[in-house]
């Protein structure tokens, strides 16, 4: 048997497979779980996704500790960025949900964006595998996540790799009257 890597390790993305998308300028890719020095750029990269998926309330000092209770406290999940060239082009942020259904706790990405300059490249792929791999541990159950109705091509990215709509069910949120939660 082949010796694993270690989580959030993913060996970069040569030439080569960016090479297969000649408008995509990635060169190398280094897929890492983030650290406390990632929050300014990571900020950054999170107004643009807020922004493409027209989700209104972003204020940088609330998602700053939001992120930075995340890297704190592992028992909530995780983050893993891409990086490129010294600067970051994508991210993932996997929480983890205690479920009794699931026997345990389960994995959910939050949140996943690669900047579109970056798209088809391999990078989400990369992205995706190093949370995967990381709630394969002992104890935690499958992964979730939800992606926009309208948003085609994330829901193609994520049955070309395995999730499926669960069958009989449909997400469904409530605003509890609360405009911020406590980070």
């Amino acid at each position: 048997m082949p010796h694993a890597p270690p989580v959030g390790y993913h060996r970069p993305l040569r030439r080569d497979r960016a090479a297969a998308h000649p408008n995509r300028s990635v060169s190398q890719v280094n897929v890492r779980p983030a650290a406390s020095n990632d929050i300014p750029p990571l900020l950054a990269l999170v107004r643009r996704y807020w922004e493409c998926e027209g989700i209104a309330g972003f204020t940088a000092l609330r998602i700053e500790l939001v992120l930075q209770r995340l890297l704190a406290e592992p028992l909530l999940g995780a983050i893993w960025v891409a990086e490129s060239d010294a600067r970051l082009v994508g991210y993932l942020i996997a929480v983890l949900i205690l479920s009794l259904e699931h026997h345990g706790f389960m994995g959910e990405i939050d949140e996943f964006f690669v900047v579109p300059e970056a798209r088809a490249s391999g990078i989400g792929t990369q992205l995706l595998a190093a949370a995967e791999t990381a709630t394969r541990r002992p104890r935690l159950c499958p992964a979730a996540t939800a992606a926009g109705v309208a948003n085609s091509a994330a829901r193609a990215f994520y049955q070309r790799r395995g999730y499926t709509a669960r069958a009989g069910y449909e997400l469904l949120d409530k605003p509890l009257g609360v405009t911020t939660c406590q980070p």
